[in-house]
Parts: C-alpha cells; structure tokens; sequence
C-alpha cells in the first residue's frame, strides 16, 4: 500500500528532488541540461510544479518508508508522450 507523499519540510523535499528529478528525464532544468531561461514548457515537469502546491500524487510514500516518484523517467530515456485530446499517456 502506498499514499501521497507531501515533504514536512524544505530539507526533505530538497532531498527527494535531489534524488530523483536530478536524476529524471522530465525537467531539463533539475536533470542540468539546460537552464530555466533555455526550457519551453515541454521540458519543465509539470508534477514538480504540482509539488509546490501539495498536489504531486506520483509522489508516493510505501508502507515501509520509500518515497519515490511513479513517474519518473531515466535519463536518456524515452519519455512518454501525453495526448491532449484525451487525456492519456500513450
């Protein structure tokens, strides 16, 4: 079982975009290939955004203490294509 995963502090929440965002294909500004000013909108995470906000639910947080991201994506990666029209990863 798992549930959404809100960090208690900004230490914490700086750990786990350390961990994983810097490690994710999603945001080229976190992963450091490009910088703020370099991104169109398709190179920012949107969870990330969310995060800020409390409303990243692919921050998850097990029954035994992991927190991950159910989204995240390996650097150099594929990345799953979102469809607008319908609202789906495809």
């Amino acid at each position: 079982m798992s549930q959404q995963w809100i960090p208690s502090n900004s230490t914490e929440g700086h750990q786990f975009i350390n961990d994983w965002c810097s490690r994710c294909a999603r945001d080229s500004v976190c992963n450091g290939q490009k910088t703020f000013d370099d991104c169109d909108d398709s190179e920012l995470c949107q969870i990330l955004d969310a995060s800020f906000r409390g409303e990243a639910k692919e921050w998850i947080e097990h029954d035994d203490g992991r927190t991950e991201c159910t989204a995240f994506v390996p650097l150099g990666a594929a990345q799953p294509q979102r469809d607008d029209r319908v609202g789906i990863m495809k």
